[in-house]
């Protein structure tokens, strides 16, 4: 996960929670083309086909490598855990 540039590990982190590319620009503040590009390159990068198995790859990373988060959805915190650099 470490070859991503951190605009694509945000991309893959917002992918493996289900979003669309239109859900993941305007989060980003990237116009979908844009989010298609980095999931192109994404998708290179760690060797996966599609947003199955890039969100596969992230809920398989190793626990030592999981950090926690805390992101505010509305008036809602969600806590998630990621892996590290996401």
């Amino acid at each position: 996960m470490h070859k991503l540039t951190p605009r694509q590990r945000d991309v893959a982190r917002l992918v493996a929670t289900a979003r669309t590319n239109a859900q993941i620009g305007d989060e980003l503040g990237l116009s979908e083309n844009t989010v298609k590009k980095h999931l192109k390159d994404i998708f290179e990068a760690l060797a996966v086909q599609n947003r199955t198995e890039l969100a596969g790859a992230i809920a398989a990373a190793p626990l030592h490598e999981l950090r926690a988060g805390v992101t505010r959805i509305g008036e809602t915190a969600v806590t998630t855990c990621h892996p590290k650099g996401y």
